[in-house]
């Protein structure tokens, strides 16, 4: 399918206690930046704390798959994670990029009601390059 991309779980909030959700999800952080560190020219400072846990998608996964990983995991601490959604700004971010022009992916019925179920916002930003393969 040649669709390269990473799905991230990102919690974002003034005051994210990195240990305790790290702790509660049972998912170390991929990356982490605290409010006022520049991480990037482009963004500057950082205006929140952010926690985030990505999982790269490669040629011939299936993004569907890394969808249901991180909410399966979510799922397994979902009281506590109740108190994660109330006091920060949380939800799932899907990169997705290709060489081709036209991008494509479905997700099943019960991937789309887990989806609902989560109360999760989700972000999908999808990049085509536009090249022809032969």
């Amino acid at each position: 399918m040649n669709i390269n991309g990473k799905c991230s779980l990102v919690i974002r909030g003034n005051s994210v206690n990195q240990e305790a959700i790290e702790q509660t999800l049972g998912l170390k952080a991929t990356r982490f930046n605290k409010k006022g560190v520049v991480t990037s020219k482009v963004i500057g400072a950082n205006p929140f704390d952010t926690w985030c846990y990505e999982v790269e998608i490669y040629e011939n996964e299936s993004i569907e798959n890394a969808i249901l990983g991180i909410l399966n995991k979510t799922e397994v601490a979902s009281e506590h994670f109740k108190d994660i959604l109330a006091d920060h700004e949380v939800y799932l971010k899907c990169y997705i990029s290709s060489k081709f022009a036209q991008i494509q992916f479905d997700l099943s019925p019960s991937t789309l009601r887990k989806m609902s179920e989560s109360l999760l916002r989700f972000h999908f930003s999808i990049l085509s390059w536009g090249d022809v393969e032969e």
